[in-house]
């Protein structure tokens, strides 16, 4: 499975922050990221692959819904699922 194929859009995942992995804030997926989404600087230059940088972006993140705001969101900051701390006994 490819990183682009785990969510459709309308799907809700949550999204962490640097280095606070249990406050995860829940954010509605639009649609995969597109070239057009980035900068136009980065439409125009190439990364080291020979593609432009924004291509190489785009691949691996998702346009989303923060807060009532669009963002650009990497796949790997991106679960399916809430986290929940283990119980204690």
């Amino acid at each position: 499975m490819k990183p682009t194929d785990r969510f459709k859009s309308g799907d809700i995942a949550w999204h962490v922050d640097w280095g606070s992995s249990p406050n995860r804030k829940p954010v509605l997926i639009v649609r995969r990221a597109m070239c057009k989404d980035w900068p136009r600087w980065d439409r125009r230059n190439k990364t080291a692959e020979g593609i432009t940088f924004a291509r190489h972006m785009a691949r691996m993140s998702w346009l989303t819904i923060v807060d009532g705001q669009t963002a650009l969101l990497f796949d790997h900051y991106l679960f399916k699922r809430q986290y929940k701390p283990r119980r204690t006994k």
